[in-house]
């Protein structure tokens, strides 16, 4: 419940969009939350959500491609079984993994940053 708040409160302030794919098998294949009341134009932000534990974003930051829009009617129905969704997210984590982790600078990026972290 915390995090459907927190999310409504974004959408709120920044006057966002927020549509977010479900893995989860209890949960509904999207989810769209939009601010309460706003008269501008809203900002549309595709957000994925694995297990209930983690969001990721579903497009890169530099990516200028369209979005597509989602009929919110569609939404309750599944259009791929929840099982091939988690898959191709857990190997798309995987991937990210590895590439972040690849090289031996960004691995002593990574811990010294972990290691400032810690202290504060």
């Amino acid at each position: 419940m915390g995090d459907t708040m927190v999310i409504q409160a974004v959408a709120d302030q920044l006057k966002l969009k927020i549509t977010i794919a479900e893995t989860h098998e209890g949960f509904r294949e999207y989810s769209i939350i939009q601010p309460v009341s706003s008269t501008q134009q809203l900002t549309h932000v595709y957000l994925g959500h694995i297990d209930e534990y983690h969001y990721v974003s579903t497009l890169p930051c530099t990516s200028t491609s369209g979005f597509v829009e989602i009929n919110p009617e569609q939404s309750t129905q599944s259009s791929q079984p929840k099982q091939t969704r988690t898959q191709y997210m857990n190997k798309l984590m995987k991937q990210k993994r590895a590439n972040e982790t690849q090289s031996p600078e960004a691995k002593e990026k990574r811990r010294v940053y972990a290691k400032e972290y810690r202290k504060t």
